[in-house]
């Protein structure tokens, strides 16, 4: 007696062994394993990944004390959290090869060649998988069986996360165009996060699996503007390393732009290259100088670059920058104008458009000018990665 029936002549069963291990610990939720180190991202709490299902037999080693429930692992424990995790027992389906085999090539190599996870002894064919959320799984084999009235017309972000790792698995992003899109709209009506943490670790992966163009062009945005160093994923999530690489080198190549013309900026102030004259070099140097300790700015010549800060930081910063004001004394005392032309410019200053607003009284001097324009220069690696170009490398 299988605990689920997605078709009643079925002739595969398929067993979920150890089911509801945690996508990751959350801020609302008590853990109930034994955290193992950092976050995907800087400022995040630690996260435990979820597993991909192994291929191998049943998992033998129930606890004999543990009393046979589906709950959701997850769910607020009152053990000591510090306590390693005991499987649950297993979850049951009774599931209809033809469906199967027509919407995963992974399913019809399991069921037609000779993999461990499917093995056919006597009566029905047995497929096991582990660690996977136990409502995920049915959501899924619902879609595959055509059940979509058994199917929910909403889901978290987390569960759909949970949703998007087995789709990947298992190679049906196909029968999960249309209600992945009903999905991600539903959840759209919120604003997507402006911060790192772990809702932009799920949205890359959503939106990376069901090929959500904006949404990942978005998130990935968020990603290479907040981040104060290397992003890093687990590598169960099947986000691929290429995507991952990206951000980093994005982040990087921006942050390395921006420290070059600053620290190219500087030392032209210093060697007299930059500036009218002496008052003017030592006014502006010293107003630039005094900026740049916020970012932990440094400005040897041969390695420019800043401290561990965010984009978003060194722009806000860069942009904020003062430029000072003196009078030059004579016979009548005027306010200092230096000439028009590089550095002396003026520029627009760039927006990051991921939640930050402008402020209305900012004034265009001479060092957030030139500021803005390399800032401006480095823009097309601050505008998050456009999934096609990734799609077509994995496919």
């Amino acid at each position: 007696m299988c605990d689920h029936t997605m078709d009643p002549t079925g002739d595969v069963i398929f067993k979920l062994n150890n089911p509801n291990v945690p996508l990751a610990i959350w801020d609302d939720e008590q853990p109930p394993v034994q955290a193992t180190g950092p976050g995907p991202f800087a400022d995040t709490p630690p996260a435990i990944p979820i597993a991909e299902p192994a291929i191998s037999a049943e998992n033998a080693s129930l606890a004999s004390n543990m009393p046979p429930n589906q709950q959701d692992s997850e769910a607020t424990s009152q053990e000591d959290p510090q306590l390693t995790r005991l499987p649950l027992e297993p979850v049951t389906f009774l599931i209809s090869s033809r469906h199967l085999i027509l919407a995963s090539p992974v399913f019809k190599a399991m069921l037609t060649g000779g993999w461990n996870e499917g093995d056919k002894i006597s009566g029905p064919f047995q497929v096991s998988a582990q660690d996977w959320n136990a409502e995920a799984v049915t959501i899924v084999m619902n879609v595959l069986h055509n059940h979509y009235g058994q199917v929910p017309k909403t889901v978290t972000l987390k569960m759909l996360a949970k949703i998007a790792v087995i789709v990947d698995y298992y190679k049906i992003h196909e029968a999960f165009q249309a209600i992945s899109q009903l999905w991600i709209d539903a959840l759209r009506k919120q604003p997507l996060p402006t911060c790192l943490g772990n809702d932009v670790t799920l949205w890359i992966l959503v939106s990376w699996v069901f090929e959500a163009a904006n949404t990942f062009k978005y998130v990935t945005k968020v990603a290479v503007l907040r981040s104060r160093e290397d992003v890093k994923v687990p590598h169960e999530l099947p986000i691929p390393s290429a995507v991952i690489d990206r951000i980093n080198q994005d982040r990087k190549d921006a942050m390395d732009l921006i420290a070059a013309g600053i620290g190219g900026l500087q030392q032209d102030y210093v060697e007299g290259r930059a500036g009218c004259d002496f008052e003017c070099r030592a006014m502006h140097l010293g107003a630039l100088m005094l900026s740049l300790n916020n970012l932990n700015f440094s400005g040897h010549p041969s390695k420019p670059h800043f401290g561990n800060c965010s984009l978003t930081k060194v722009v806000d910063i860069l942009s904020g920058m003062k430029s000072p004001k003196w009078c030059t004394l004579g016979r009548v005392s005027r306010e200092h104008q230096c000439p028009p032309g590089p550095p002396n410019v003026e520029a627009r200053a760039f927006k990051l458009d991921v939640g930050e607003k402008t402020p209305r009284n900012l004034v265009i001097g001479v060092l957030n000018g030139y500021a803005a324009l390399l800032v401006n220069g480095a823009k097309d690696k601050m505008e998050g990665l456009l999934l096609a170009d990734f799609v077509s490398s994995t496919t």
